[in-house]
């Protein structure tokens, strides 16, 4: 009866996917008890109507049996192998990985994914496999299926790199790609010399309102091999005259390299007009979400958390951003609980979720406990440099000195010797006397990078001192004042005048801090002690000269008493 997989097929078409499970289901129970009621092909289109709704239902352990029930009785009948469409037996494939991948049943969806021949792969199968590969830090099989779907061929003679294929304009797979941070080392260093070109954008990036295309990729290149400055002056570019200024992907961007950059203030001003542009955008909203909990804006971050609750209140990015305002509410335990509930979606867990774990151990003083989340987040992000940070300060804090500087010096070959892994490593050596002078080694190389982490400078400064070297520390932070002001920059500087006992540089120091933060306490306890200092010596002189007075009166008054 031919006809009733008409009847599924128009059901479906008319999206009445209640209706086409209910008549499958019969269907289905006829074909047990009549095995001539259809054919072998027939049963199988009856099957993917019934599991693709199915599918569209949510109901996707139901979905993923009556898909692999279909594709066993795929493998009974002559199919042509070049079979394209609805029916295809790769495209039934693809919805039991779906299926599979809504149950969190990652490595089953790749088994699955994996049956069919490289050949027959569409963009979507490789892409979907791309991401699975990347879930689990298998980067090498990652690259080669985005280099695939891509069409991303290297050229070694002439030391150039390909986009060739009919997919050139995958962006977001372009970026995935170049975001394996252990992708093909001769990809990566093609990448680093800015030689990707794009064979089929010499008409169509103008089209498209000029050359943003190949600019935006070789800035992407250039972040996925570290070299930030370089990303940076590509990515202003856009931002400052292209018809993509201000876009949302270019703002996500610009805060990633900004981010990873050390410069933390920037990359909260990017997220901040990414959310205003586009309040539903989730990609980077967790990396706002800690920023803001960093410096104490609450009500900013409430804000936040509210607007991704209305936007999509399970995604990770919205337990991150509840867990950071529960940890600004001091309700930790709260926190927690969101950062165990992101780890249970994501699975494994996302960066952003070991982050906010780690974080939340650390602000209960839990040291132990939060070294081994973050050892744990290394083996799943080994190239995240928050990770090697939070990890030597614990560390450091529970007296393992060693392991700090063995953490440190992990981080410093596998990042690079950039600014912030060279801080981290100054600042572990700045934690002995005997290692005070290879700190200001490495934390002056830091500091002459442009740009560097402002915590660079304060560490370099503090090295000074504990070497009686005031002048060489007072110089510093007074040339860091010329490219940033903040509380604790003007503060230190005071200290340092008040140990130098210059006393009117010291006052004029706390008073510039305070006029950056009103409300800080111990900079004002500090201007405070300064000040009454020589308002009781005043006081004590006064007092000296009104009792000398008094004396000379008594003296002069005696004799004519006599």
């Amino acid at each position: 009866m031919p006809m009733v997989v008409d009847y599924l097929k128009e059901l479906f078409t008319l999206e009445l996917f209640h209706d086409v499970v209910a008549l499958g289901s019969f269907v289905s129970t006829i074909c047990e008890k009549d095995e001539s009621f259809l054919n072998a092909r027939q049963k199988y289109e009856a099957l993917v109507y019934q599991g693709r709704a199915l599918y569209a239902l949510g109901q996707y352990k139901m979905a993923e049996t009556v898909l692999s029930a279909a594709l066993a009785l795929c493998a009974t009948f002559e199919k042509r192998s070049d079979e394209l469409g609805f029916f295809a037996e790769s495209e039934t494939i693809y919805y039991v990985h779906l299926s599979l991948v809504k149950q969190q049943k990652y490595m089953e969806a790749i088994d699955i994914l994996e049956e069919i021949p490289k050949k027959r792969r569409s963009p979507k199968v490789k892409c979907a496999l791309a991401s699975l590969y990347k879930r689990f830090n298998m980067s090498k099989l990652s690259a080669e299926c985005y280099m695939d779907l891509i069409g991303l061929v290297i050229h070694r003679r002439l030391n150039i790199i390909v986009i060739i294929d009919s997919c050139p304009f995958a962006i977001g797979s372009l970026q995935d790609l170049l975001s394996i941070e252990t992708s093909e080392e001769s990809l990566r260093s093609l990448i680093s010399q800015n030689t990707v070109r794009n064979a089929n954008l010499v008409d169509v990036s103008e089209s498209l309102g000029g050359e943003w295309f190949n600019i935006w990729v070789n800035a992407l290149a250039f972040t996925s091999v570290h070299n930030y400055a370089s990303a940076l002056n590509l990515l202003q570019q856009l931002d400052k005259r292209s018809v993509i200024a201000g876009s949302p992907p270019l703002l996500y961007q610009l805060s990633v390299v900004y981010y990873n950059m050390g410069e933390t203030t920037l990359a909260t001003t990017a997220l901040q007009r990414l959310h205003a542009i586009e309040p539903l955008q989730l990609a980077g909203m967790d990396t706002l979400a800690l920023l803001l909990h960093s410096v104490e804006r609450s009500l900013e971050l409430e804000s936040l958390a509210s607007d991704l609750l209305d936007a999509s209140p399970d995604a990770p990015e919205t337990l991150v951003a509840m867990g950071y305002l529960c940890l600004s509410l001091k309700r930790p335990a709260r926190a927690l609980y969101f950062a165990q509930r992101t780890c249970e979606v994501t699975n494994p867990p996302c960066a952003s979720s070991m982050l906010l774990k780690g974080q939340v151990l650390i602000e209960s003083e839990k040291w132990n406990e939060a070294i081994s989340v973050f050892h744990q987040a290394l083996l799943l992000n080994p190239c995240r440099y928050e990770f090697y940070d939070r990890l030597v300060f614990c560390q450091l804090k529970s007296q393992q000195y060693p392991e700090a500087k063995g953490t440190a010096s992990a981080c410093l070959k596998l990042l690079g010797q950039t600014a912030r892994p060279l801080t981290l490593y100054g600042s572990v050596l700045l934690e002995k006397e005997s290692g005070l002078k290879e700190a200001q080694r490495y934390l002056e190389k830091a500091v002459s990078m442009s740009p560097h982490p402002l915590n660079a400078v304060y560490l370099l400064a503090n090295a000074y001192e504990k070497q009686g070297l005031f002048e060489n520390a007072i110089n510093l932070l007074q040339n860091q004042t010329n490219v940033e002001s903040s509380c604790a920059l003007y503060e230190q500087l005071g200290d340092l005048f008040s140990r130098c006992a210059n006393t009117s540089e010291a006052i004029d120091s706390y008073q510039f801090a305070l006029t950056l933060e009103p409300n800080n306490s111990a900079v004002a306890s500090k201007l405070n002690a300064l000040i009454e200092v020589p308002s009781s010596s005043a006081a004590a002189d006064s007092n000296l000269v009104a009792g000398s007075s008094t004396n000379a009166q008594s003296l002069q008054t005696t004799p004519d008493s006599t």
